[in-house]
């Protein structure tokens, strides 16, 4: 589409080799948007270890999944955790930004939508499972962890509806007028 590659991948059986060849294929490609159903970085309130490779015995794959993502400055749209999100992760390798979108839609304008939060590594550290799993040092609190200094951003804004992407070599600008009713970006 115009110069935009979008890849539909099946995070649950993920196969790196088969991804990698696509990427490899289509160097060209303006942007790259990788569209999956779970996150490819761990973003959930419920359980936030619900990404490819989370296990500690994993983490060369998941290492390798990264660099490549990184390396070609992703863009993955996912779901399963039914939140609103954007987070970016970025070091000197490139950039991942990673949109969960709420999948499931109840009543229009339900009254559980709240405000978005526009917020920094620290609202992400925040995250109820993220916290409590870093302060016990448990197995997904260091998986967390070792993406800590990656996020340069974190939104999360509560209820279903869309969210409208603009693209542009500065960035990604998100807007969610289902669920703020005006144009509110973050």
């Amino acid at each position: 589409q115009d110069g935009d590659l979008f890849i539909f991948w099946n995070s649950n059986m993920p196969d790196v080799p088969w991804l990698k060849k696509a990427l490899d294929d289509n160097k060209d490609a303006r942007n790259i948007f990788l569209c999956t159903h779970i996150p490819i970085l761990p973003v959930s309130h419920g359980k936030i270890e619900w990404i490819p490779f989370s296990k500690p015995e994993e983490k060369e794959k998941r290492l390798e999944l990264l660099n490549m993502l990184l390396e070609r400055n992703v863009i993955v749209l996912c779901g399963h955790i039914h939140e609103q999100t954007i987070l970016e992760y970025a070091n000197e390798k490139g950039r991942i930004t990673q949109v969960t979108a709420y999948s499931v839609i109840g009543a229009a304008r339900s009254e559980k939508n709240g405000p978005l939060v526009e917020g920094t590594v620290e609202q992400y550290k925040a995250i109820p499972v993220a916290k409590t799993n870093i302060e016990k040092d448990t197995p997904v609190g260091k998986l967390v962890a070792e993406y800590l200094p990656g996020i340069k951003r974190y939104d999360k804004i509560e209820g279903a509806g869309y969210c409208v992407l603009q693209v542009s070599p500065e960035g990604i600008v998100n807007a969610y007028p289902s669920l703020t009713g005006d144009d509110r970006r973050g």
